[in-house]
């Protein structure tokens, strides 16, 4: 049997606001289109029908790995 897991990868707003800063000129998206995307992102859940939700987050914030007790699973 398979297992269905989800790894969304949690980015605060401000770096991605950074991030999107840094892009050449013609591959950069509008600022509120991030905004509006980052109020709109609701995290997965288990009740959704995942087995895992292992949530990443970056480099310099609080943890960079959220359920790693997920992760010794078979």
């Amino acid at each position: 049997m398979y297992r269905c897991c989800t790894i969304p990868v949690n980015t605060p707003l401000s770096q991605c606001l950074k991030q999107n800063k840094a892009r050449r000129r013609f591959e950069h998206v509008p600022d509120q289109l991030i905004i509006n995307m980052a109020k709109a992102l609701v995290t997965p859940t288990k009740e959704e029908g995942f087995d895992d939700v292992l949530v990443v987050k970056p480099e310099g914030t609080t943890a960079n790995l959220a359920n790693t007790n997920s992760l010794s699973r078979g």
